[in-house]
């Protein structure tokens, strides 16, 4: 999806976060692709850790070449 969404926003200069937005939707290939873009207003706050415990109970599976940026997280049910 990315290519295709920076492709859409090539030579535009961001004014506000609508224009992005709109941009993005507009998005479509000739496969089917179509984005759906909702603006996230939370606030996080930086520099927290997640408690070791949480992490030591995930179920994660980490790519064997590319662990550190290519994993799956498996929810338990």
């Amino acid at each position: 999806m990315f290519p295709h969404v920076t492709r859409q926003w090539q030579g535009v200069i961001f004014t506000n976060y609508e224009i992005v937005k709109e941009l993005a939707e507009q998005t479509t290939t000739r496969t089917g692709l179509t984005v759906k873009a909702v603006m996230n207003t939370n606030t996080y706050h930086t520099g927290r850790k997640a408690d070791p415990n949480v992490l030591n109970h995930m179920n994660i599976q980490y790519d064997p070449v590319l662990g550190k940026w290519n994993y799956t997280f498996y929810p338990q049910l």
